[in-house]
């Protein structure tokens, strides 16, 4: 029997990226609790349609590069709730003036901020849909270290005390997820749009 030759290894077919399909209009909560990898999750998405992100990172970029071009040195902190109030102004603004897919970021651990996904859901006529990134406490609580915006922790365990209260997790509508799905970097597929 003649030897076999060595021959180069065939190449691996690419991984396939998870995929989450939504509506064309849906208001898509990306919840999870802080440091859980939410706004990694709206910078590696990828998507088959029109979709627009809204993240308070967004917003604290902008702020942190004002005080930096004013050469003023502000805690996180401090200007916390000017970035989240400005955020769910954005939130608000793209939810009744766009006609594209709005993926939020939101903790989804407080009542108030999920209360107002519910109302601007009915004014907007737009369903609702939930992804919740199941990162373990303490890793999460790490991720907030590590990213430089450290919660205290009793801050941080109110947090995990409402997260399993609201349990967005176990809701029928709801997408649980992990890290190992955000590395993937997931496509998102956006269904064609209703006829008016």
């Amino acid at each position: 029997m003649p030897p076999v030759p060595n021959l180069p290894p065939l190449p691996s077919a690419p991984p396939v990226p998870p995929v989450l399909r939504v509506g064309a209009r849906d208001l898509v909560v990306v919840a999870g609790l802080p440091g859980s990898g939410k706004s990694r999750l709206l910078r590696r998405i990828r998507a088959c349609g029109r979709f627009r992100a809204v993240d308070p990172e967004q917003v604290a970029g902008v702020t942190e590069r004002a005080l930096a071009t004013l050469a003023v040195r502000v805690p996180y902190r401090v200007y916390r709730p000017l970035v989240h109030t400005a955020h769910w102004l954005r939130v608000v603004a793209f939810a009744l003036g766009s006609r594209d897919v709005v993926l939020v970021h939101a903790t989804g651990t407080r009542p108030s901020q999920l209360a107002l996904v519910r109302v601007l859901s009915w004014l907007t006529r737009r369903p609702r849909r939930y992804v919740w990134l199941d990162v373990p406490p303490e890793v999460a609580y790490a991720s907030t270290h590590l990213r430089g915006r450290p919660h205290r922790p009793d801050e941080f365990a109110r947090h995990v005390r409402r997260a399993t209260r609201t349990s967005l997790a176990a809701r029928p509508d709801a997408v649980v997820v992990d890290r190992a799905w955000v590395d993937a970097a997931p496509l998102l597929v956006v269904g064609p749009r209703e006829r008016a």
